[in-house]
């Protein structure tokens, strides 16, 4: 008799590696698909993420708007000040300040 332990497989020249493969595969498909309504969200949970999700965006178009307007309030006055040719005099603009602050 021969002495390897394997020599019956070596005869006849089966591989069950694929199939091997294959079952491992499926196992942990079926493994995912037991865990997934024990590892889902709430309702309470998705809720709250969807809350979340709306007022992060609602956020980022506030800003997003916000610094459109800046911009075009910063180019309204930069045009103004070209188109007049002025420079800009900050002691003019405190001294106005001052009276301002004396009239109240």
């Amino acid at each position: 008799m021969n002495t390897d332990k394997h020599w019956f497989w070596k005869q006849v020249k089966l591989d069950f590696s694929a199939f091997i493969e294959e079952a491992k595969a499926e196992g942990r498909e079926i493994w995912y698909r037991l865990r997934l309504p024990f590892t889902a969200p709430t309702l309470e949970e998705r809720i709250r993420q969807e809350r979340e999700k709306l007022a992060e965006q609602y956020a980022k178009g506030y800003m997003a708007g916000w610094r459109e307007c800046f911009r075009a309030c910063l180019e309204a006055v930069e045009e103004e000040i070209t188109r007049t040719g002025e420079k800009l005099d900050t002691a003019e603009w405190a001294r106005g300040e001052q009276a301002e602050g004396k009239k109240q």
